[in-house]
């Protein structure tokens, strides 16, 4: 319907309606005080991933300041309600796929959203899955606060063998990883909290290169910081990065060379951390959500 449901670090779910221009806390059943850190919407419901759980909430065409908003919570061990694995860091669909993916701060799962029926994936010490995103093959990159990168076998419910993400773990295996994605030219772009940018490039011989972003003083491309929330791709290839401190970043490939451009003095937001990042209707624009209660659409033109 066109209206926004946003996230808030505290405070569950702020509503906007975008025709009539009004914006309120909506009123769950459960979750209010939520910390949330994804939404997503599947199969006409919408999936609160929370510190608390995982909310799901049917959808509604007409939602008012005053509509009373069932909830369910969903806990992968309903029995110890304590334990990391209930708080949820990422919820993830893949294309043609019935099933939900949950990235804890424990281990991943995979959600059956009809029976509600969680099924655990053993990533041993690769644990606290921060992002899920599309890898060859219909296999799922996971990204580990607790152990680099790793790949997901949907079907077998397995860990899988992939040469390339065990170079990149070489080197980044120790890492805390926020966002890990692969772009159309395989590149693998790897954002860390605390280490900067990586990106993974193989070489016509076979052999893996990468460079590593950073902020400090004696590189030739300094980025704003090198702690680094999200990646995201828009159509034309150019990544945008969002980070822990002031400044929304562009970085894109021309031929051979490596360009960076900081928006944050021009664009006045110099005091504002950045959040998150999302494609709007209009493929030429995305929402930028900052953490002094502020929402932006930016024009990437």
């Amino acid at each position: 319907n066109q209206n926004f449901w946003i996230g808030t670090a505290g405070k569950g779910v702020v509503y906007y309606n975008s025709h009539t221009g009004k914006l309120f806390s909506l009123k769950l059943s459960e979750g209010n005080d939520s910390k949330v850190n994804r939404i997503l919407f599947f199969q006409n419901r919408i999936w609160v991933a929370t510190n608390e759980g995982l909310l799901v909430i049917d959808e509604k065409e007409n939602i008012d300041v005053n509509t009373l908003i069932k909830v369910k919570v969903l806990w992968p061990d309903p029995l110890n309600k304590n334990l990391q694995m209930h708080v949820i860091n990422f919820i993830y669909s893949q294309p043609g796929s019935k099933s939900l993916w949950i990235g804890t701060n424990s281990p991943l799962y995979e959600l059956d959203p009809d029976t509600y029926e969680f099924k655990i994936v053993n990533s041993y010490n690769q644990n606290s899955i921060r992002w899920l995103a599309d890898y060859s093959n219909g296999k799922i990159l996971a990204s580990s606060w607790d152990g680099g990168v790793f790949v997901v076998d949907p079907v077998k419910h397995i860990l899988e063998n992939d040469l390339v993400i065990n170079e990149i773990n070489r080197i980044v295996g120790d890492k805390r990883v926020k966002s890990a994605i692969v772009d159309s030219q395989n590149r693998y772009w790897i954002a860390t909290f605390g280490d900067g940018l990586y990106i993974f490039e193989k070489e016509k011989n076979g052999s893996l290169r990468f460079e590593n972003y950073r902020n400090e003083e004696n590189l030739p491309i300094k980025l704003k910081s090198n702690f680094i929330d999200q990646i995201f791709l828009d159509n034309s290839g150019t990544a945008w990065l969002s980070m822990a401190e002031s400044g929304l970043s562009k970085i894109y490939y021309q031929k051979e060379y490596f360009r960076y451009y900081n928006f944050s003095e021009s664009y006045n937001t110099k005091s504002k951390e950045i959040h998150a990042i999302k494609q709007s209707s209009d493929r030429n624009k995305f929402w930028v959500s900052f953490n002094r209660n502020e929402l932006d659409l930016f024009d990437s033109k």
